[in-house]
C-alpha cells in the first residue's frame, strides 16, 4: 500500500493474519463480565449465540456468574410500590438478566461446555 504524505511517499505492507490475536484482549463486550452483566441489565447488549460463539469456557462460567449475582442484587434491593415506572425498569432488567441467562445455559447445553 502506498501514501504520499507531503510529497514523501510511505510504504506500507498490509498483513490479513488476524490468528495471532492479544492473547490479553477480553472477550466481554464492555471489558469485564461484571461490566458486562450490567450494560446487558440496562440493555446495552443483547445477548444471542454468536455473543457465546467467541467466548472460552472459563468466560461463560464468568459471564454467568455475574449474571446470576445483578440478578440477585437487584431482586435484594427494596422496590417502590407506588412508583409503577420504576418497578417496570427494575422487571425488564430481570427479565433481561433471566432471558440472557437461559441463552447461555442453552448455549452451554448445546455445545457441551462444561461448568
Amino acid at each position: 500500500m502506498r501514501f504520499v504524505a507531503g510529497g514523501i511517499t510511505i510504504y506500507h505492507e498490509r498483513t490479513e493474519n488476524h490468528d495471532d490475536e492479544d492473547p490479553k484482549m477480553s472477550s466481554f463486550m464492555g471489558g469485564s463480565a461484571y461490566t458486562m452483566a450490567r450494560e446487558i441489565a440496562e440493555g446495552y447488549i443483547q445477548v444471542s449465540d454468536r455473543t457465546d460463539r467467541n467466548m472460552s469456557p472459563a468466560d461463560l462460567q464468568k459471564l454467568s456468574h455475574e449474571l446470576d449475582r445483578h440478578q440477585r442484587e437487584l431482586r435484594g434491593e427494596p422496590s417502590a410500590t407506588d412508583d409503577s415506572a420504576q418497578l417496570q425498569a427494575r422487571q425488564r432488567k430481570l427479565l433481561r438478566l433471566r432471558t440472557a441467562l437461559m441463552v447461555l445455559n442453552s448455549y452451554r447445553q448445546r455445545t457441551r461446555v462444561k461448568v
